[in-house]
């Protein structure tokens, strides 16, 4: 992951030092329960790449790891965490001073505002990574606890259609549908450029493994997959290719010869005219033709684009593969799987939700004095690191070189807050349609609301025309736009109970949607 960022300097360090500061730093919250806390985070949207290594984590600073055989194992305060984590997760405007209330609440098991912000934080903060650790196709890596391993298959000869089931923890059921990606996911050898090396005798080129010679498919003595399973210039840090859950190892292979393959003449051209076009419109924009709109039309363009949101949902069935149940080694973590994202534009006009706006609740205004009061010192770092994403950039689009792309990345950002069920009073939601096209749009909001789905075949066939480092930017942006629409709406929630604590005749009917939007 480290590594992915790692074309983007700047905002790496503001990232590592939120990150380890949350983390490792004072916080109100024992090391081994951040860890739990982020494990859970990450389990909802099945990303075992993060949920292996929170693991570990959580060994490292807790002798007893009885809390990790099963969620029913772990204290009842860090349980009753699992509300609010699937609400923040799935649809954070459904949260409401009430699910507040149920953790404030005075007991044995109650939390103190200071430590429910710093798990609050660490929720948000997972649920993005997540996404982005998806969204670019991370996977448990070869060093990791329940990461990449390889066995023989059973069958006499390597077969890319047969081996369904291999699995190195000997359950071919629960496992299996989780490592058998895989190890065909030896491609996560790509992680680093040790296991790279290691595996395939192949050379990092920024970022993406790159190939010099293909061999049989016949399984190789040092018991790893043939070099040919690692498709040239196909996979990156750690990568996994496919889809769903309980994809076949055969489904798997086929993926990373399709990311091997050359795009046709056809495809690049495709991409360019796209490019070309996403291009000339950003200087439209630039030109300011929103700026007259009044705030009532500024709205309307605003609810159109959420309602159009809700066309680009992927089917269960989208790349043929059936879309599985959580794998058994990451739903340990998981309560009421079943829970997943709905649209905000299909909330029904009776639900009482009210439309998020960023001007009555913004994170400059009202959410850092908040977040900062109750969890001291990391409300600079997250405003660092919001204003270092919000105004990164390299000035390239594609071969185009010396271009303000500030339209675009802006287009982005209210796009996913849009999703989410936040206006921006400010913003001419019309530019969003100029700008990005249906396939960008899909990309965006599965990586931001579905990245569970997302497979490596996306990220590397999506919009082939920009570079790799681009492309990390777009996901380092679906990241923190994601984060920060989480975290808004789990302050305002918390804020309005202060706020409702503090009244006379204060009371739980009180707690109703209904008016606090």
């Amino acid at each position: 992951m480290v590594q992915l960022m790692g074309d983007h300097p700047v905002y790496l360090d503001k990232f590592v030092k939120t990150h380890h500061f949350m983390m490792r730093g004072d916080g109100p919250l024992p090391l081994h329960w951040r860890n739990y806390i982020a494990t859970m985070a990450a389990a909802r949207h099945q990303c075992g790449y993060l949920v292996s290594f929170q693991e570990m984590e959580f060994q490292d600073n807790c002798t007893d790891d009885e809390w990790l055989k099963d969620m029913a194992q772990a204290p009842t305060k860090l349980k009753n965490l699992s509300e609010i984590n699937k609400i923040l997760a799935h649809q954070p405007w459904t949260l409401s001073p009430a699910h507040i209330e149920v953790l404030l609440k005075p007991g044995e098991n109650s939390w103190s505002m200071s430590e429910l912000v710093h798990a609050i934080v660490i929720l948000t903060h997972f649920h993005a990574l997540a996404g982005f650790a998806l969204g670019c196709g991370l996977n448990p890596e070869v060093d990791t606890t329940l990461g990449h391993t390889w066995e023989e298959p059973s069958m006499p000869e390597w077969s890319v259609s047969d081996a369904e089931t291999i699995s190195p923890c000997g359950s071919a059921t629960s496992y299996a549908s989780t490592v058998v990606r895989v190890e065909a996911n030896a491609v996560a050898a790509a992680a680093t450029t040790a296991a790279a090396s290691i595996l395939n005798g192949s050379p990092m080129t920024n970022g993406l493994a790159t190939s010099t010679e293909s061999t049989s498919e016949t399984p190789p003595s040092n018991g790893y997959p043939p070099a040919a399973a690692f498709a040239s210039g196909g996979v990156a840090f750690g990568s996994y290719p496919t889809g769903g859950e309980g994809a076949s190892f055969g489904a798997a292979m086929q993926d990373l010869r399709l990311c091997s393959e050359s795009p046709t003449p056809n495809q690049d051209e495709r991409e360019k005219k796209l490019l070309r076009e996403m291009f000339e419109r950003m200087s439209i924009v630039r030109s300011g033709s929103d700026s007259s709109l009044t705030i009532e039309e500024s709205q309307e363009l605003f609810e159109s684009e959420s309602l159009m949101s809700c066309e680009l949902e992927p089917p269960p069935m989208r790349t043929g593969r059936v879309q599985c149940p959580c794998p058994d080694w990451i739903a340990r973590f998981v309560d009421d799987p079943e829970f997943m994202h709905e649209d905000f534009a299909l909330r029904g006009e009776f639900s009482g939700i009210t439309t998020f706006r960023y001007f009555d609740y913004s994170w400059e205004g009202k959410g850092f004095s908040l977040v900062n009061r109750l969890y001291s010192d990391v409300g600079p770092l997250l405003d660092e690191k919001f204003s270092c994403v919000s105004s990164l950039t390299y000035n390239t689009f594609g071969d185009e070189s010396n271009v303000d792309t500030t339209p675009v990345r802006r287009a982005i950002w209210s796009y996913i807050h849009c999703i989410k069920g936040i206006f921006h009073d400010d913003y001419g939601y019309s530019e969003v349609n100029r700008l990005l096209p249906r396939t960008f749009k899909c990309y965006i909001k599965n990586v931001t609301c579905f990245p569970e789905r997302v497979s490596f075949m996306e990220f590397f066939n999506w919009l082939r025309g920009f570079r790799h480092s681009e492309q990390v930017h777009i996901n380092i942006l679906l990241m923190e736009a994601r984060f920060q629409a989480e975290l808004l709406y789990a302050l305002r929630a918390l804020n309005r109970y202060i706020t409702l604590s503090a009244s006379s005749g204060y009371g739980p009917k009180q707690y109703s949607n209904s008016g606090w939007g």
